[in-house]
């Protein structure tokens, strides 16, 4: 009897053990290379799943950011290095393209800003009188903005850029299939609006 009634302590002592188990995540949500805060960006903590073909992330928790940007999150579980805390909003794009920049320690109060990135355009008018040249720009590295395309009428176009923040377009010039130079054109993009850059041949 004595033996039961000592694995049945042990047991609830692990069980209160595990229950005290308290890892949070404390901070605010900013507009990247700003201190403009993000009211009502959802903010998720998540688990990073990796296998041999693919990367995917399973979220524990989430709640939304006040009128100043902060948010307070609390996961009751063990929470290894493979666990992230990021920030996402519509006209953003996600903070889970490419890498997370936030791990959390484990059973810890954890004091993280997050700074995602706001979607922004480019509108590029360019100058083409002779058929025969052709502008080419490069999609820059990173993912899910402006794509690569080709230039070949005398016109514009608009495509979806990083904002708030210093870019590149790089920019291949071509007289029939030969390239005749390479330039990168910067651009200061703005948060949620077009910048207009000129191309002439």
């Amino acid at each position: 009897m004595k033996r039961i009634l000592l694995l049945l302590f042990t047991l609830g002592l692990l069980a209160s053990c595990n229950s005290d188990h308290v890892t949070t995540a404390t901070g605010r949500v900013y507009i990247i290379n700003t201190n403009i805060p993000i009211p009502g960006a959802k903010v998720k903590i998540a688990k990073r799943i990796s296998s041999t073909f693919n990367v995917r992330y399973i979220d524990l928790d989430s709640t939304t950011t006040d009128s100043q940007g902060r948010f307070d999150l609390t996961v009751t579980q063990d929470v290894s290095k493979s666990h992230i805390v990021y920030a996402e909003k519509e006209g953003y794009f996600s903070m889970l393209l490419g890498s997370p920049n936030s791990n959390l320690n484990d059973d810890e109060a954890n004091s993280i800003n997050l700074y995602p990135v706001p979607q922004a355009w480019v509108k590029i008018n360019y100058d083409q009188l002779d058929p025969n040249h052709g502008i080419h720009i490069n999609r820059p590295s990173g993912t899910n903005r402006i794509n690569g395309f080709t230039l070949i009428n005398d016109t514009s176009v608009v495509s979806r850029i990083y904002g708030s923040m210093n870019e590149e377009l790089s920019t291949f010039f071509y007289k029939n299939t030969t390239q005749i130079k390479h330039e990168r054109i910067p651009v200061q993009t703005g948060i949620h609006d077009t910048v207009e850059v000129n191309i002439a041949f």
